[in-house]
């Protein structure tokens, strides 16, 4: 369900045109990806090769803008303190959005925690409160959270996947960094897939299908945690 309030929706919004959609930071994705010359044109990669020539990573694959349409597809369910934390410090969202979609989830009746609870009543003069706020999450992200992180992630990678020389290197680093041990092996852009799923379109089908389904997984298991607390 996407988050309620008037003012969040339409931050989330603001960049959904097609065409709009990227070009932002389209340059600044370019400097930090090398072109690695290959001439294949296969989905698929030995993975001793992919590591030898893998091209540097941008700095971010997230902007503020890209990162409110993703935050509106997690849902109120999934935007944990902790992942609010993450995403502030990754330069994502304003003391503003933290505020906004911390209200977005106590009207959405969930059961948050005091440090929540406070920061989704403060007052546009008191944001400056949030950072202190924020850091009463401190400590390792959830395993949940982490896949959330990768989910995000694989989004604005698959958003800017024209632009990116080489997208499936960008894929390989994110599940090594967030994804749960063997749960994304199927969909690594080194791992042969079988013989009539071969080719980009089949292996991009496979990538967004992948995302799809551990999005609802994730919605359900937050629900269903939800639904055991109020028991």
């Amino acid at each position: 369900r996407p988050l309620a309030r008037g003012d969040l929706h339409r931050n989330h919004h603001r960049t959904l045109s097609t065409g709009a959609r990227g070009r932002s930071n389209e340059k600044a994705l370019q400097s930090g990806v090398t072109r690695c010359g290959s001439k294949r044109t296969h989905a698929v990669e030995p993975r001793a090769v992919m590591k030898a020539v893998r091209p540097a990573r941008p700095r971010s694959l997230l902007d503020g803008d890209d990162l409110n349409r993703i935050l509106e597809i997690l849902g109120p369910d999934l935007l944990s303190l902790p992942l609010l934390r993450f995403f502030a410090e990754s330069g994502g969202l304003t003391e503003a959005d933290v505020v906004e979609i911390e209200l977005a989830r106590l009207q959405e009746g969930i059961q948050l925690t005091s440090a929540e609870e406070k920061l989704a009543l403060l007052l546009s003069d008191e944001l400056s409160s949030v950072t202190a706020l924020l850091a009463a999450s401190r400590g390792q992200l959830t395993d949940e959270e982490r896949e959330s992180v990768l989910l995000v992630r694989l989004m604005g990678l698959r958003d800017r996947w024209d632009d990116l020389t080489q997208p499936g290197f960008y894929v390989e680093s994110e599940i090594d960094d967030w994804a749960p041990m063997g749960v994304y092996d199927d969909v690594r852009f080194s791992v042969p897939p079988p013989p009539r799923q071969r080719g980009m379109a089949a292996y991009l089908t496979r990538l967004d299908q992948r995302i799809a389904e551990r999005l609802h997984d994730l919605r359900q298991t937050a629900r269903a945690s939800r639904t055991s607390g109020y028991a």
